[in-house]
């Protein structure tokens, strides 16, 4: 049990969340990076998800105490001059983070993005031009699961590097509220210069694919919610010789075997491109004439 102390405390600012995803082709190569926090003062839904009611905190004071208030507050404004500010006490906040993440699975496979076929009709070789690009789509799904309602202000940022082979490409960023399945997409351009050319011999034919290493990656991130800062409390008649209490907020949810924690989580889908190339063949023998890695570039 608590008196009530002046005191002046920081305002826990509403910070953000940064989920870093360093995707590759495999699991063991790929990894995710959890930062920050978010604090926002709690709202009436939150209140409802954790069941810090007026009844039930009333009920938790007492049996922590000894005595039941008859007013609760969790925030500001508060009657008498605002007690939060009066006193310096720290209004109650919900505080958001991400806690661990598991990369449930990685799949590749080769795909031919697109293709070039010449036959020489000519009694001369002739220079074929193996250049060749097509746009394609990288795309990011997130969905969720929640275990209760949140009022989760500032959005998470996404950010996710790529590995792409031998080839450097485009990363991918963005932002998506919590608890809300999203979409992102963004188009690229993949393709081959070739500034010299393929020499083709007369009578041949020769086909061109351009193919890239599509990459399917999910994985999974859970998130915790919990609660810290000050209930205050009001005695009409005095308790112990005061009006005014204050008491934090996780005795009481202890007290009261009130809701501690609320648990989310999210799977995120990434499929993406890598590692373009250029394979020429030989159309008739199948054989292999030459081979050189593409490009890829925003779109």
């Amino acid at each position: 049990m608590e008196r009530y102390i002046l005191l002046l405390l920081p305002v826990l600012a509403s910070c953000s969340i940064t989920i870093d995803i360093h995707a590759s082709d495999s699991i063991s190569t790929s990894g995710v990076d959890l930062r920050g926090t978010v604090s926002d003062i709690i709202g009436d839904k939150e209140r409802v998800t954790f069941g810090v009611t007026d009844e039930n905190l009333r009920n938790a004071a007492e049996k922590y105490s000894g005595g039941k208030p008859k007013d609760v507050f969790l925030r500001s404004p508060t009657p008498w001059n605002d007690l939060y500010q009066t006193y310096g006490w720290r209004q109650v906040h919900r505080v958001l983070r991400p806690i661990r993440s598991r990369i449930l699975d990685v799949r590749s496979e080769e795909s031919v993005i697109n293709l070039k076929e010449m036959h020489n009709n000519s009694t001369a070789t002739v220079i074929f031009d193996a250049s060749v690009a097509r746009d394609v789509e990288n795309s990011v799904s997130n969905k969720w699961s929640k275990g209760g309602v949140l009022s989760v202000q500032d959005p998470i940022s996404y950010s996710i590097n790529y590995t792409l082979g031998s080839v450097t490409g485009p990363d991918f960023e963005y932002t998506s509220p919590w608890g809300a399945d999203a979409l992102e997409t963004k188009q690229i351009t993949i393709g081959s210069d070739s500034e010299e050319g393929v020499p083709l011999e007369a009578g041949k034919s020769i086909k061109a694919e351009l193919i890239a290493t599509k990459v399917t990656i999910i994985l999974e991130i859970d998130y915790s919610a919990s609660l810290n800062g000050h209930v205050a409390c009001n005695y009409p008649k005095k308790y112990n010789g005061h009006h005014f209490w204050r008491y934090d907020v996780n005795a009481l949810q202890e007290a009261g075997k009130l809701r501690k924690t609320v648990n989310s989580s999210e799977v995120i889908k990434i499929k993406y491109y890598s590692n373009p190339k250029m394979v020429i063949t030989n159309k008739d023998t199948r054989e292999m004439v030459s081979s050189f890695p593409g490009f890829m570039r925003d779109k």
